[in-house]
């Protein structure tokens, strides 16, 4: 008899099929497989739409400020709330998830909401010596330059 795992039944002992509740014979190296199907067709979206996309960007305007700058602006203005739904869905719409998944889904979306601020706020990583003697000598964080570089578009 299989024990019930997540969204797969373990088998107990090695001559025993797991299969789901559809009857359908699922085995870790199963589930594996189609994520890596899914990962590798995402990935190959990526390489055939980010070159054309850059080719269109620098071939429609040639300043890529301008094209930039609206796309940053609207994330700056709807990551917060992606973020927040998804965590929303996460905690309480996603109550069949166990709750070690829910648990690093959230952490990753706490760490997204990090990076937000990291790109749109507050400028948190701190990798060269110029940032380091910025918050020694004034004890704050500096803008963000993606915040002060959209700053300075708009006002173009």
């Amino acid at each position: 008899m299989a024990q019930r795992g997540r969204d797969y039944d373990l088998p107990c002992a090695l001559n025993e099929q797991p299969s789901n509740e559809h009857g359908i014979v699922t085995t870790i190296a199963d589930v594996v497989r189609r994520r890596l199907n899914s990962l590798r067709n995402w990935e190959l979206a990526n390489v055939a739409l980010v070159p054309s996309l850059v080719a269109v960007m620098w071939h429609g305007s040639g300043d890529a400020a301008a094209w930039f700058a609206p796309v940053f602006t609207c994330l700056r203005r709807t990551n917060s709330w992606v973020i927040g739904l998804a965590a929303l869905y996460v905690d309480v719409g996603h109550q069949r998830a166990g709750t070690a998944d829910r648990a690093w889904s959230l952490a990753i979306l706490a760490f997204a909401y990090v990076e937000h601020v990291n790109y749109y706020v507050r400028q948190l990583m701190h990798d060269r010596v110029a940032d380091v003697a910025y918050l020694r000598r004034y004890r704050r964080l500096r803008h963000a330059p993606l915040r002060r570089d959209l700053a300075s578009t708009r006002s173009r």
